[in-house]
């Protein structure tokens, strides 16, 4: 959420005119735990729009919801399941149930190295709360990492993940700071859910909007920093304060830079921004670190490969901007898709802006693609030739962005939705805040402000009722399994070209066949298909699909 939004609501705030969260009776219990792990941390969440229908609250849900005829338990979808659905009221100790107040903000995930479980990382406006998916049609509330003592609730707070530590800040929170925390703590706890300590604390500054990682070095890049003290020779505004990561435990001051770009201020602020070890199309920077920087009114794109001496490549911008709010890169690194968040109304659709960065020194823009909706748009992430973005009202849309050659917004269409704010699409402040697209698994998590926890994953219905309509696959896939790890049940997903003659079976790691899915001729298109692990013991399988010549295998893991 913006700067400007921010600034808003603290004028409101002292004309009287927004509401302050204030910790009713009903509250205490909540309250009364987390004044134990905060001490005098005061509730202080203001809401700019409050037409939200949270305050009657949705039960839980547990078990595969299809999407059938465009919905899943009351959520209208397009091609994607709910697998499972956690409120606020079951996270006991995390956020105040009664409060019609927002409690909940960015999503995170991240997936045990040595256990292969996938967890879901909530932030809220009292800290940061854990789920395990080993089972994600029934996550697991693992326990919190309350907000640093002495600070106090923040309606913005951002998590990433950097070398197995969760990296955590809080905006207008003042004393914050970044917290860091080993998340292999989150193997075998007992009693869930329970409250975390932090592992480190780096507290160069004291509340900041946004923390970015580089997920192949060891920097991150604070963003939105109110308040800090620079090291001696160091000029650090609102811009990347960057940290060195390579100890988790002892985070370092790296270096720090402003944009070029003035935000609404004479000076510069970025908002957010995605950093990345460079591999596209301009071999001049390949190798290199390179951040691209959202800055309220357009963006930067920098060199930071030595963090001591940034070095600023190019600037883009675009018409009619309101709120330059956050980027990210197509995969093989040639387009940029920005959101502003702020240049929706009733009569005006959902604007995603594209920026063809072949050369880092010149972008272009592209154009904007308009969605369905008139939803202000949040954050996006992609992942292959999908783009996954939070917008609001509107839930969780899908879009397909694949290209070849060159991009054409006549070929962006949405595939899929889940619109987690049912009541309305209206470009106000409430549904989904953001979303993790990343799991191996194929599942996606969702953050929804005022209600708790989604998670998600493509419609199995989807796969077979659209196959039809859908152009045939380029190649033979094998997708990854779903879920994994699984326990007892899991669906394994293919993609044939053309019509075949196929084989699909499972092995344990020593070569042993334990099951024989599919022999015999199958359709083109997409095929879906279900593995029964009862009779196995636990442990890592591979699953191997053969067409022809062609022979693609994947790994699962049983866990009982």
């Amino acid at each position: 959420m913006s700067a400007l939004i921010r600034f808003i609501a603290s004028v409101g705030a002292l004309a009287g005119l927004v509401l302050l969260f204030v910790v009713s009776s009903a509250d205490a219990s909540s309250a009364r735990f987390f004044q134990q792990q905060v001490g005098d941390g005061k509730a202080a969440s203001v809401r700019v729009d409050d037409a939200h229908d949270g305050v009657s609250r949705r039960a839980r849900v547990t078990g595969r919801v299809p999407c059938v005829d465009g919905e899943a338990a009351g959520y209208p979808c397009k091609d994607l399941d709910l697998l499972a659905f956690f409120p606020r009221e079951d996270m006991e100790g995390f956020c105040p149930s009664s409060s019609s107040y927002d409690c909940f903000n960015d999503i995170w995930g991240w997936t045990d190295p040595v256990t292969g479980v996938e967890y879901a990382l909530l932030g809220g406006v009292y800290g940061a709360a854990f789920f395990d998916l080993r089972d994600p049609e029934n996550p697991l509330f693992v326990g919190m990492l309350p907000m640093t003592p002495g600070s106090q609730a923040s309606w913005w707070r951002d998590i990433k993940v950097v070398n197995d530590h969760a990296v955590i800040v809080a905006d207008a929170a003042r004393s914050h700071g970044m917290q860091v925390f080993d998340l292999s703590q989150l193997r075998n706890v007992a009693n869930p859910p329970v409250a975390f300590g932090p592992t480190a604390l780096y507290d160069a500054f004291e509340s900041a909007h946004n923390v970015v990682v580089n997920d192949i070095s060891d920097h991150v890049y604070i963003v939105g920093i109110g308040a800090q003290q620079a090291p001696p020779g160091f000029s650090c505004g609102a811009g990347p304060h960057i940290v060195d990561m390579s100890d988790p435990a002892q985070p370092a001051f790296a270096g720090c830079y402003d944009s070029s770009v003035r935000g609404r201020t004479t000076s510069s602020y970025t908002h957010d921004a995605q950093c990345v070890r460079y591999s596209g199309p301009d071999t001049r920077y390949a190798g290199k670190d390179i951040c691209f920087t959202a800055d309220e009114t357009g963006g930067a794109i920098t060199d930071v490969t030595d963090p001591a001496s940034p070095e600023e490549l190019g600037v883009f911008g675009y018409p009619n901007f309101a709120y330059t709010h956050q980027g990210w890169l197509t995969e093989d690194h040639r387009y940029l898709f920005v959101n502003d968040e702020l240049d929706e109304g009733e009569e005006t659709k959902t604007r995603t802006l594209i920026f063809d960065v072949e050369e880092l020194d010149d972008p272009v823009f592209v154009g904007a693609w308009h969605g369905p909706t008139t939803a202000a748009d949040h954050n996006l992430y992609i992942r292959g030739d999908r783009l996954y973005e939070a917008n609001y009202t509107a839930g969780l849309r899908v879009m397909d962005i694949s290209y070849d050659g060159e991009l054409s917004l006549d070929d962006i269409r949405e595939v899929a939705y889940f619109d987690v704010h049912p009541a309305s699409d209206a470009p106000s402040f409430d549904g989904a805040w953001s979303s993790y697209p990343y799991f191996e698994s194929g599942i996606i998590v969702v953050s929804s402000m005022n209600d708790g926890l989604f998670v998600l994953a493509p419609s199995l219905l989807g796969d077979v009722t659209s196959a039809e309509n859908e152009e045939l696959p380029a190649e033979v896939t094998l997708l990854g399994n779903y879920p994994n790890p699984f326990n007892p049940e899991t669906t394994i997903r293919y993609t044939l070209p053309q019509a075949g003659k196929v084989r699909l079976a499972v092995y344990d790691l020593l070569g042993h066949e334990v099951a024989v899915l599919v022999d015999g001729s199958r359709p083109a298109g997409h095929h879906t298909v279900r593995f029964d692990g009862d009779a196995l013991p636990s442990g890592s399988y591979v699953y191997r699909l053969q067409v022809g010549g062609e022979v693609v295998a994947r790994t699962m893991t049983l866990v009982k």
